[in-house]
């Protein structure tokens, strides 16, 4: 493949116009590199890196990790820019299905590509523009996963060849899941934080990086149930 044909075929993966086993070896290769940074930040904290007592976003502060922070913050940025071609490839499935819901999901999940950025460039020691991309990013993917639900279900309706309801079961129970575990824990945190009050122990910080495998759950579990496109 000359130079020309391989710089067209990787302008067509970022557009999500390609194969899905094209986009597949973007997607995986994307996911992988990050997950590598992150366990070499988490390797390199100052203190042994414990899920229990750590939030995930401790990982990228300087004074912290100062070995590791910058991995970490470069997981982010790259999964931010490198997930938009995915968005873009799962609109292009979902539009001739729901053609709003799908335009909608797309602006929302490049919204929460960028914030996701964003959580990258701003540590948790900058406060504001961390936890302000972090929560936009929390919501936003929360409802384009929405979107998707309603997406799928008109798809069974239509009785189109994909996905299958044990799919969609198994997606969905596990997202929501985690989302409503991290939400129960959250509020009983804020009760401990604000007022004292402690029902159960918990530990908000465990509880964050079971969100974040829930998301990155969905986003993989999404893009395997996808009927190949080539």
């Amino acid at each position: 493949m000359n130079s020309n044909a391989k710089n067209s075929l990787f302008i067509s993966i970022l557009q999500g116009k390609s194969s899905k086993k094209n986009q597949g070896y973007l997607f995986f290769s994307t996911f992988s590199v990050v997950v590598i940074l992150i366990i070499i930040s988490a390797v390199k904290f100052n203190n042994p890196y414990f899920m229990l007592r750590e939030s995930v976003s401790s990982l990228g502060i300087k004074s912290e990790n100062p070995n590791g922070y910058i991995l970490f913050r470069i997981a982010l940025i790259f999964s931010g820019l490198l997930f938009i071609p995915y968005f873009i490839y799962t609109y292009r499935i979902f539009l001739p299905t729901a053609y709003h819901t799908s335009r909608s999901a797309l602006v929302i999940s490049i919204i929460s590509c960028i914030c996701v950025i964003g959580v990258g460039i701003f540590p948790e020691d900058n406060p504001i523009p961390h936890y302000t991309n972090a929560i936009i990013a929390f919501i936003g993917f929360t409802s384009v996963f929405s979107c998707y639900l309603y997406i799928f279900i008109k798809k069974v309706i239509n009785k189109d060849s994909w996905p299958k309801i044990w799919q969609i079961l198994l997606l969905y129970i596990v997202f929501y899941g985690t989302l409503i575990g991290f939400l129960f824990v959250f509020f009983l945190y804020g009760l401990f934080y604000y007022h004292r009050i402690i029902f159960i122990n918990f530990s908000l910080p465990l509880w964050e990086w079971i969100l974040v495998l829930g998301i990155v759950y969905w986003i993989i579990g999404s893009f395997l149930i996808i009927q190949n496109q080539d």
